[in-house]
């Protein structure tokens, strides 16, 4: 069976890298386009994120000030809210369900963790330098990573969900109005 994880112990950040327990800025009421130096109103919720950004814009020669990332959760804990339907999971490992994919559990004991659901479309943007101060903390605890070709399968899948082109109308509907 192939390790789909390592267990990050550089200072780098890569594209793949689970990141739990990341506060992360959530607004309490949207009422349209806030005034100009108008107070709004957030919590802090810690969340566990995936590194979407590729590793190449993470090297120090390109360099992004804001790093992308997914949010994903545990998929025991998911199934058993009944978020998810324990049937659907076969379904989203043949990336029939396009906008989530499952992670394996680790199989590192410094670095526990249960089976994974990433919802493609929970989205978060960071700065890079308070990314980087939480990889490195130490009651962060140890980062898992996406290891070759598991990483490149998993940023094929997220690019598969927006790379999806949907038609105002099917090619049949548009062959019966030209015809009738």
């Amino acid at each position: 069976m192939a390790h789909w994880y390592e267990i990050a112990t550089d200072q780098e950040i890569r594209q793949g890298e689970i990141m739990l327990g990341v506060p992360v800025l959530s607004p309490l009421v949207y009422s349209g386009v806030p005034a100009p130096g108008s107070e709004q109103t957030a919590e802090v919720k810690t969340r566990d994120l995936i590194v979407i950004t590729p590793s190449c814009d993470l090297v120090a020669e390109r360099l992004k000030p804001i790093v992308v990332f997914c949010e994903h959760f545990d998929l025991q804990e998911e199934i058993t809210s009944k978020r998810l339907n324990f049937s659907q999971v076969p379904e989203i490992e043949k990336g029939r369900r396009s906008i989530q994919y499952i992670l394996p559990a680790s199989i590192f004991p410094a670095a526990t963790m249960g089976s994974r659901i990433v919802d493609f479309g929970a989205i978060f943007s960071l700065p890079r330098d308070f990314v980087m101060k939480h990889a490195v903390a130490k009651e962060s605890g140890p980062r898992l990573r996406l290891l070759p070709p598991f990483c490149e399968h998993f940023a094929q899948a997220f690019a598969r969900c927006y790379m999806r082109i949907g038609l105002p109308i099917s090619a049949s509907d548009y062959s019966k109005k030209k015809t009738g």
